[in-house]
């Protein structure tokens, strides 16, 4: 059955799953997009009302580093209408007067019920340096900037209720340990960092890339060496001379990885940051790399309820990117690259394979969908603290079965993003927080929405 959605380039396909559903693969399938409705862009003219990746003017636009001050306000005069996700779909010019040739891939217009407009073109932008061309590059950019622009979107997301049904207080259970409830701290809306975190962070050429092969949808499984490049493990002393692995983290630079902060608060023990492992019952396997920590770095108004449940670690030296060791790419843009609610992005890790139960030696992942925001309040409404905030993405099967705790604590929420003409790249989109038990039905994994947290990364990454 196909999502509902408005052009998606990449279109997730759920197969009815029979009696042996263990043997059952779920797919994603690559498909063409949608008509496109009629449109008049800021230049003037025909256009079509379409997705950011099908534009190659605004394409361009914004993956330029940094973007024109002066194009701001072309964009935003360029946006044509929301998606149901609440993400901005921007009105693309049409080259030719006839308006017959669409510059987007795979759309086709829709007939337009409207006189075709012969007024001439509008300037743009309000101050720009030079006048913008009426007819965009038929082709997208061939290389992307090497960072997305820092620039928020000039519309900000709109936020979900923040005061749940007072109930009873309830114990929740975070994945692989016993937590509190939680309460809520002051959003952060601090601006994007400065030029010397743009330094640290990894470009994109460098980030988010994956042996995963799509069309592929996973149903908590062994993964194949090198899928996750960026999966950390983070190890603890046990006390009697050796490491134990219970919490996850994602590599996003050479010297970071980001993890919860529920696996640093308190951990005295923490010793170690494990990067290209596969299983962990080998403890003779030669492709895995130890760092141990600099510094630790958690959100200051975490507490023990989970609230801003991130952290930065600082690895004691270099990490030197290859094949089965590099970082993820950040949500530098979160307004084009936050997946849509019924997107499945890919949560991996060392966890436990059923409630309750002892976890994974191997390196496993599962698809869960984006969870509808409100869907998600109405779900953990019974718990009196938890509340359901811009902070939060959820995710997770109506059904339940495949669930966060299937990868570990910490580690990492990671959405495909198509970029035309480019390979897919991997977003860092959530962090593992906390959940009802494991899989259960009706409720889904709760994850530190990393976009929300990227000016408090900016800010301490050095």
């Amino acid at each position: 059955m196909l999502l509902p959605t408005t052009a998606l380039l990449l279109v997730l396909v759920s197969l009815h799953q029979p009696a042996d559903a263990g043997r059952q693969r779920r797919q994603a399938f690559v498909l063409g997009v949608q008509s496109a409705d009629s449109c008049v862009p800021p230049e003037g003219g025909q256009g079509l009302c379409v997705e950011v990746v099908q534009c190659p003017r605004i394409f361009s636009i914004l993956t330029s580093r940094p973007i024109p001050t002066n194009l701001f306000d072309y964009l935003r005069r360029s946006i044509c209408r929301r998606d149901a996700s609440g993400r901005p779909m921007f009105c693309c010019g049409i080259a030719g007067s006839g308006g017959t040739a669409p510059l987007v891939a795979g759309v086709t217009p829709r007939p337009s019920t409207a006189p075709a407009t012969t007024t001439p073109p509008t300037q743009p932008p309000t101050q720009p340096p030079t006048q913008p061309p009426t007819q965009p590059p038929t082709q997208p950019p061939t290389q992307l900037p090497t960072q997305l622009p820092t620039q928020p979107p000039t519309q900000p997301p709109t936020q979900l209720p923040t005061e749940p049904p007072a109930t009873e207080p309830t114990t929740i259970l975070a994945t692989g340990e016993p937590v509190a409830t939680t309460t809520i701290a002051a959003t952060d809306t601090t601006a994007p960092g400065s030029s010397a975190a743009d330094n640290i962070l990894p470009g994109l050429a460098e980030c988010g890339n994956s042996n995963v092969t799509l069309p592929r949808i996973v149903g908590g499984r062994n993964v194949n060496q090198g899928d996750w490049p960026w999966v950390a493990a983070l190890g603890y002393d046990n006390g009697r001379g050796n490491v134990s692995f219970s919490c996850g983290a994602a590599l996003i630079s050479r010297r970071y990885v980001l993890t919860a902060a529920h696996c640093v608060d308190g951990q005295a023990g923490l010793r170690v940051v494990r990067l290209g492992e596969h299983d962990l019952s080998r403890t003779t396997d030669a492709v895995h790399e130890d760092f141990g920590i600099e510094s630790r770095t958690m959100h200051e108004n975490y507490d023990t309820n989970f609230s801003n449940d991130i952290a930065l670690l600082r690895l004691d030296r270099d990490v030197v990117f290859k094949k089965h060791i590099s970082p993820i790419c950040l949500p530098r843009f979160p307004s084009f690259i936050e997946p849509a609610v019924g997107a499945q992005p890919y949560v991996a890790g060392w966890g436990s394979i059923q409630y309750n139960q002892r976890s994974s030696n191997i390196l496993r992942d599962v698809a869960v969908p984006v969870v509808e925001p409100a869907s998600c309040v109405q779900s953990y409404a019974r718990f009196q603290t938890v509340r359901v905030d811009e902070r939060i993405l959820c995710a997770g099967f109506a059904q339940g079965g495949r669930d966060a705790c299937q990868g570990d604590s910490g580690g990492p929420l990671m959405s495909p993003v198509f970029n035309p003409g480019e390979q897919t790249k991997y977003y860092l989109v959530g962090v593992v927080s906390l959940g009802f038990r494991c899989a259960e039905p009706g409720y889904p994994g709760i994850y530190s929405k990393v976009s929300h947290f990227m000016p408090w990364i900016l800010r301490n990454i050095n």
